[in-house]
């Protein structure tokens, strides 16, 4: 399990992995044989071994975008009875409450396990499997401040997918820009909430990054630790590749679109809610 016990990780008795991708195959075959012909909600990093599975086993696999915000509304959308990530995220809907919970997640690994009279390695060789090439984040220093260039190099040159995270400014930029190539994907995360609550405004700092990273095709810079639903907006405008936005900032966005004045009498009726709570009268 990760830190806080929401995703899962199997290491089966011969030391093999099985990855989230194969422990939604294994989970789908068995939500399947209950639930015919349901959607499974997988995300975009999952490899098409899975698609696969999912559809000899009976069901509707449903690739979606990655992020387990993302994912659990699909899934509520769908009415769908299994979803997972790469990342290790799995939701059991049914009969489980529709969230991530890596401890669930192996208690039913273990069920299904105990149901076949097998073990995790023979449950693994019934799998297809497939190359995959890893993402992994790394801030942009160490600890001490020291620019992690070096490494950052190196694991770009060997063409691995990097998220370069805790940048703040477009010199931070400019010094990742100057030791990665032009065709192993970098994402660089800008974190203008972080900045944000500090005082500084952290969008010159995204508009000048952007303008730098033009250049390289292979590099897409996110805003992260979104503070309000604006900043959505504000995303979209400077031309952010990508934004991570939590779940109660999503359903403020939802309602986009208001006038002015439907927003003054939303607010009025508030008002005149609230009076009424109150039980204040006036003689």
């Amino acid at each position: 399990f990760d830190g806080d016990a929401d995703r899962l990780g199997v290491i089966c008795n011969t030391g093999q992995t099985i990855w989230p991708d194969q422990q939604m195959m294994i989970f789908a075959q068995a939500v399947l044989k209950e639930h015919p012909n349901a959607p499974i909600i997988f995300d975009i990093k999952c490899s098409q071994n899975l698609d696969a599975v999912i559809r000899s086993a009976g069901g509707q696999p449903i690739l979606w975008k990655t992020g387990h915000s993302l994912i659990k509304a699909k899934m509520r959308e769908c009415k769908a009875p299994l979803a997972g990530e790469m990342s290790g995220h799995i939701f059991f809907a049914e009969p489980w409450y529709g969230f991530d919970d890596g401890i669930y997640a192996g208690t039913r690994f273990l069920q299904h396990m105990d149901a076949q009279n097998t073990t995790a390695s023979q449950l693994k060789a019934t799998l297809p499997s497939s190359a995959s090439t890893p993402e992994l984040k790394i801030p942009v220093t160490n600890s001490k401040g020291i620019f992690m260039g070096k490494i950052i190099k190196e694991l770009n040159d060997n063409n691995i997918k990097l998220n370069i995270t805790a940048v703040y400014t477009s010199k931070q930029t400019e010094k990742i820009l100057n030791v990665i190539n032009k065709k192993s994907k970098i994402i660089i995360s800008i974190f203008a909430g972080r900045a944000a609550d500090t005082g500084k405004d952290p969008i010159p700092e995204i508009k000048k990054s952007i303008a730098l990273s033009k250049k390289f095709k292979n590099v897409e810079i996110l805003w992260a630790s979104v503070r309000e639903p604006y900043n959505y907006i504000q995303a979209k405008q400077l031309g952010c590749h990508i934004i991570t936005v939590p779940p109660s900032i999503i359903v403020k966005i939802e309602n986009f679109g208001k006038s002015f004045n439907q927003l003054t009498k939303e607010t009025v009726k508030t008002f005149y809610k609230d009076a009424q709570l109150s039980n204040f009268k006036i003689d």
